[in-house]
């Protein structure tokens, strides 16, 4: 299982692809990552929520950044409520 895992990381394609190429089921493949995340966590790459304060400012752009240093930038000023719609 943990050597299929290597394997499409080493194979440059999506998650699918790789599957569809090997002939396995994603969903048992997707089961097989999950393990393999839980038994080989990587520093640095922590998936759970960070906190998000929000100060209202008049006239503000917003700046979302995720961990992996993807950046959402809005040059208008946008609600608490549009955010959440586009993060959850």
């Amino acid at each position: 299982m943990f050597a299929s895992i290597g394997s499409w990381q080493q194979s440059d394609l999506s998650q699918k692809e790789w599957c569809r190429q090997q002939n396995i089921a994603y969903h048992i493949f997707h089961y097989w990552y999950r393990v393999y995340r839980e038994e080989h966590p990587q520093p640095g790459n922590d998936s759970s929520f960070v906190k998000l304060s929000i100060k209202p400012e008049a006239n503000a752009s917003c700046e979302v950044i995720f961990t992996n240093g993807t950046k959402i930038l809005f040059r208008e000023p946008v609600t608490v409520d549009y955010l959440k719609s586009l993060l959850f």
